[in-house]
């Protein structure tokens, strides 16, 4: 009797089986890593952003002042990553606070996917001794680091000081589980994963 050759349809089974478990288990790694790295970048212009109010303070003895205009008035406007494919990249007037401060992304070109940020940036609750700078997934753009979660949230304040809200989940970021608190600047980065 001649003996076909090829795989058996229980043997084709049991291999798909096993690729959908390594799929199942790789997947949701990837996803949270890849989390992590976008949440490096809002990391690394937070501390921009810090380091340019800081030079702003010891220039004008206020974090809410400029040598043209107050940084206060004009700090609620967004910078970077607007929504899904949109970014707003330049500024309509020389009053907006990116200029004020000397902020800038770059690359940052709107509807090109891979030049624009990952997230919206901008100043909140600016005061004479005081501010938060606040880097925010915009809608319809998924930071995930677990499920579904959106509104993936970074803050800076004046004793640099980063707090994290992640749609209330807790996520593993840099080797720290369920970060609710503050964190120095870098220890997002620091440890593994």
């Amino acid at each position: 009797m001649k003996r076909n050759k090829g795989f058996s349809l229980v043997e084709l089974m049991v291999v798909v089986g096993i690729m959908g478990i390594l799929a199942s288990l790789a997947i949701p790694r990837f996803q949270t890593y890849q989390a992590k790295a976008k949440r490096t970048e809002a990391q690394s212009l937070l501390g921009q952003i810090f380091t340019l109010m800081t030079v702003n303070y010891n220039d004008y003895g206020t974090y809410a002042h400029n040598h043209s205009a107050t940084i206060a008035a004009v700090a609620d406007k967004h910078y970077g990553r607007t929504g899904a494919t949109t970014a707003k990249c330049t500024f309509s007037t020389a009053g907006e606070w990116p200029s004020q401060i000397g902020f800038s992304i770059s690359p940052c070109n709107s509807g090109v996917a891979k030049e624009m940020p990952f997230y919206a940036y901008w100043l909140q609750a600016v005061s004479d001794t005081a501010f938060t700078a606040i880097a925010e997934a915009p809608a319809g753009v998924v930071n995930k680091c677990k499920d579904n979660s959106l509104n993936d949230e970074l803050s800076i304040d004046q004793e640099k000081q980063i707090k994290i809200r992640i749609d209330g989940v807790n996520c593993v970021v840099g080797g720290i589980a369920g970060i609710t608190g503050n964190l120095p600047l870098g220890a997002l980065s620091a440890g593994g994963g």
